[in-house]
């Protein structure tokens, strides 16, 4: 076990390459092994093993992060994502309550050109990131309808083509998030992102910020059922950027409803997505394009 696990740590660092993603690298496969070397102390109940004691704490904070969905529509016709959060400490003294607001963070967009008669992948975004999440800094969000949020960090985005057709680049990022409404009925959220490119970026792409400007503004409406937050009727998320110089527009839809209560055997919620102009995928930052695509989501 110990041999498979240097194996695999090599490989993520090898493939993340400079050293802040090395770290990033460790630190996500340490921590959950730190977590249970601290819990080794307590008795085992009967009938547990060793991989059961590894997997609980490593599950209990590993949670989802961004739209987690599997689309298909236009060209390229499959679109799919995946997203993972990592908490990297759970201090339970009040003096390190701060610590707990670090997080590791992945998430892999693919572009599937599943339809046609050679269905190779078109382009995948990997983005591993390191950030800090402050949630709740008006605090008495019970009698307060306003909520407000802040998250920081360090983002990494290439696809991993090589040659020609490599592109990627590092931000630093500021993204506060406004919040009105209570989480069991109406709610409108604002989310403006603001960054700066660090470490250089591709000589593939080297007019990126000439298309993706330094900041993008996202918007959230939601509405849960019956009073309930667990319950999500609908939630339409709404992406706007422009280009440095305010040309080089780019707009995204998402819709998801679901269809619980209509089809109690369906768990999914219903997925639709509307892009339309530059960089739709990392491959065509500096390209305008179309796209509309419906299927499902497990988590957004």
């Amino acid at each position: 076990m110990g041999a498979l696990f240097v194996r695999t740590r090599s490989r993520l660092c090898s493939r993340f390459g400079s050293w802040p993603w090395r770290l990033c690298a460790a630190l996500l496969l340490a921590s959950p092994a730190l977590v249970t070397a601290q819990d080794s102390n307590a008795p085992a109940s009967a009938g547990t093993t060793n991989s059961s004691s590894f997997a609980t704490p490593f599950s209990r904070y590993l949670t989802a992060y961004e739209p987690v969905y599997f689309l298909l529509g236009t060209y390229p016709a499959a679109e799919f994502q995946f997203s993972l959060k990592y908490q990297v400490f759970a201090p339970t003294n009040r003096w390190a309550q701060p610590f707990t607001n670090l997080y590791l963070a992945y998430t892999q967009t693919s572009f599937w050109d599943l339809l046609s008669s050679d269905p190779s992948f078109y382009d995948t975004s990997y983005k591993p990131s390191a950030f800090v999440h402050i949630p709740d800094l008006l605090h008495g969000r019970n009698e307060n309808p306003c909520q407000l949020d802040l998250q920081a960090g360090i983002e990494h985005e290439s696809n991993g083509r090589g040659g020609a057709n490599e592109r990627s680049l590092y931000t630093s990022y500021l993204q506060p998030t406004f919040t009105l409404g209570q989480p069991q009925s109406l709610q409108l959220s604002l989310s403006p992102r603001a960054w700066v490119y660090v470490i250089g970026v591709n000589r593939n792409n080297p007019d990126i910020a000439n298309y993706r400007g330094y900041a993008d503004l996202r918007g959230v409406l939601s509405w849960n059922q019956n009073g309930q937050e667990d319950n999500q009727a609908f939630k339409l998320t709404t992406a706007f950027g422009l280009g440095d110089d305010g040309s080089h527009s780019s707009l995204k839809f998402d819709l998801s409803f679901s269809v619980w209560q209509w089809c109690r055997w369906f768990t999914p919620r219903i997925h639709v997505q509307y892009f339309t102009g530059y960089g739709q995928t990392l491959r065509q930052y500096n390209q305008s394009s179309h796209g509309l695509r419906a299927g499902i989501s497990l988590y957004d």
